[in-house]
């Protein structure tokens, strides 16, 4: 006998056993426009992007232990420059886990979507047209999440990095514990990772701190790193909440490497919207606004001010590499260049439609500091970045 409720399809096989299926469908289409990249008007790199993103699967269940989800997912970019148009395409598997429930534990197989405490260590970025996909296995209780994965998709990609971890949620927060291997130009990378993260309400207040540190081997060098966050809010009224971040991790490069390694997070939901600034390297001072009138409307206002910690170390953007300029990257080993970055200045909106319909924009515009002009030839122009951004799911 087959029954349809809703989305879900039940055949039943006996009064023990159901299979259940839930097809499931997403669309997302995003277009991006971006000025002055390199904070040079005579390099006129702006940049439009237009992405679509497709995917469809399902879910399943089978009795009362077994669940699983499948996902193809379908990307696609189309780009303009003043130097050229180009497209690209994307086709892969996304999801193919199996899933078994056994009493308070949890256990996963396969290719999955992998988000750990605060995502800045290791996040899905859905952001991304392609998202963060990882294969592996993991073991979930209420308390406890170990896993062991290698990067199954990423951009850009990371392959060969193997990851295990696991992560405790205690009554004084969660904290985490990775091992990473992996194999780059600079040689055989072995990173430890230990972290904590500690959030608390007290009526209109919240208060969030993550601390982390870092030690290994990056080819022959040792690393020794480490980086933390802390953000206080205060609730102005049931509509209106004003925060104040400060984030920091150290760097420096040498026979002794001091350079964070921000691992596989979601950087787009942190240190700006324009994707400008990693957790690598970095002083930064956030302050915002949050506006929410209804469940269906959220507005945000933030700005944020950038350092680099260490002179001589290079400026990392959201994708962990250093950032570019005009025949080079914004990297001066002296020091002489300084530490001011620059100021980034951000609005976001997002209109949940109904339960499917999502609409959002933003717009953000970054102010280079002294380090930024010195680079550049003691002048800089500010870089302009802003998105649409239509989504449909079920």
């Amino acid at each position: 006998m087959l029954m349809t409720r809703g989305n879900m399809f039940t055949q039943n096989i006996d009064r023990d056993i159901q299979f259940q299926l839930a097809p499931t469908f997403e669309f997302r289409e995003r277009f991006e426009r971006r000025i002055n990249r390199d904070f040079s008007n005579p390099a006129n790199d702006n940049r439009s992007d237009a992405f679509s993103r497709l995917r469809v699967g399902g879910n399943w269940k089978y009795g009362p232990h077994w669940s699983g989800s499948t996902q193809l997912q379908y990307a696609h970019d189309t780009l303009w420059t003043a130097k050229k148009n180009a497209s690209a395409e994307f086709r892969d598997v996304t999801l193919a886990y199996v899933a078994y429930q056994a009493a308070s534990t949890t256990y996963t197989l396969g290719r999955q979507k992998i988000a750990i405490g605060s995502e800045r260590l290791i996040g899905p970025l859905e952001w991304s047209n392609f998202s963060q996909v990882f294969d592996g296995v993991r073991a979930q209780t209420p308390s406890l999440d170990i896993f062991a994965f290698s990067i199954a998709l990423a951009v850009p990609t990371k392959y060969k990095a193997r990851v295990v971890g696991a992560n405790y949620k205690g009554q004084f927060g969660e904290s985490l514990g990775i091992y990473k291997h992996d194999k780059t130009a600079a040689g055989y990378v072995d990173i430890a990772t230990l972290s904590h993260h500690w959030t608390a309400n007290r009526g209109k207040v919240s208060v969030e701190i993550e601390a982390a540190a870092q030690f290994g081997k990056v080819g022959g060098a040792s690393l020794e790193a480490w980086a933390w966050h802390s953000r206080a809010a205060y609730k102005l009224t049931p509509a209106v909440s004003v925060y104040a971040e400060v984030n920091s991790a150290s760097g420096g490069q040498g026979k002794k490497i001091r350079t964070f390694d921000n691992l596989y997070p979601t950087n787009h939901k942190f240190y700006g919207s324009a994707d400008m600034q990693a957790w690598k390297n970095m002083n930064e001072l956030e302050l915002g606004v949050e506006y929410k009138p209804n469940a269906s409307v959220d507005l945000k206002v933030h700005f944020h001010g950038f350092g680099l910690r260490n002179a001589s170390d290079g400026w990392y953007g959201a994708g962990g590499g250093i950032n570019t300029k005009p025949g080079g990257t914004y990297l001066d080993v002296t020091g002489a260049s300084g530490r001011d970055v620059g100021t980034e200045l951000d609005f976001d909106a997002t209109y949940r439609v109904n339960k499917n319909w999502t609409a959002s924009a933003g717009i953000g515009l970054f102010n280079p500091g002294s380090f930024v002009r010195r680079q550049n030839g003691g002048a800089a122009n500010q870089q302009l970045w802003g998105y649409l951004s239509l989504q449909y799911k079920f």
